[in-house]
C-alpha cells in the first residue's frame, strides 16, 4: 500500500523513515504510515486496532487526556468507556487511565471532527464523531457539554494539523 510514494522520497531505515522531502504533505505521510490506505475495491478500510495500533511516543506533550465512550466498531450499538489520548495527532485510546497498553489509534489528520445529530446517537448526549471518506467513522460521547467541546476543539486543531506555538510537535512526528 506504501506505492503511492515513490521510493524516492522515503527510505526505511530500522524502525524508522527517513524524510528526504521537505515538500511532501506531512498529512499523507501520516495516513500512510499510521494506517491502511483504502483499497481499489472500494470497501472501507479500518485501521489502529491493537496489533496495527500505532504507538505511543511517551516523549511527545499530550494535548488531552480523559475518558470518552466510544461506540463499538461490532454494530451493536454498544458504547465502551475507554481513556483516550490526544498526542502528536493521534487518538490513542486505552483500557483504563495506566495507559499500559493502546488498545487502537486514530491518525487525525484529514479527518473532519463533527457534532452528531439526535438521530444518529440516539440517548446519548454530549456526542461528537470523527470522519473520513472511504474510512470508519468513529462515534463518541463525553460526560459533559464543557467535556466535549474541549476534545471537538482539540480534535479539530489536531485533524487540520495546527500547531500550537508553545509546543513544539513537529519534532515527534517521525520519530
Amino acid at each position: 500500500h506504501v506505492s503511492i510514494l515513490q521510493s524516492s522520497l522515503i527510505e526505511p531505515i530500522g524502525d524508522s523513515l527517513l524524510w528526504r522531502s521537505r515538500r511532501i504533505n506531512m498529512c499523507i505521510l501520516m495516513r500512510v504510515c499510521l494506517m491502511w490506505v483504502q483499497e481499489s475495491d472500494g470497501k472501507v478500510q479500518t485501521f489502529g486496532k491493537r496489533c496495527h495500533a500505532a504507538k505511543r511516543d511517551p516523549n511527545c506533550p499530550v494535548v488531552i487526556r480523559g475518558w470518552l465512550n466510544k461506540k463499538d466498531s461490532s454494530g451493536l450499538k454498544l458504547w465502551k468507556r475507554r481513556w483516550f489520548v490526544l498526542s502528536n495527532y493521534c487518538l490513542f485510546y486505552y483500557k483504563d487511565s495506566r495507559e499500559e497498553s493502546v488498545l487502537g489509534s486514530i491518525p487525525l489528520p484529514s479527518y473532519k471532527i463533527l457534532f452528531c445529530t439526535p438521530r444518529e446517537c440516539k440517548n446519548r448526549k454530549f456526542t461528537f464523531k470523527v470522519v473520513h471518506q472511504g474510512m470508519r467513522s468513529y462515534f463518541f460521547s463525553a460526560d459533559t457539554q464543557e467535556d466535549m467541546l474541549g476534545w471537538v476543539r482539540a480534535l479539530s486543531q489536531s485533524a487540520a494539523m495546527e500547531i500550537d506555538s508553545s509546543l513544539n510537535r513537529f519534532d515527534c512526528i517521525h520519530t
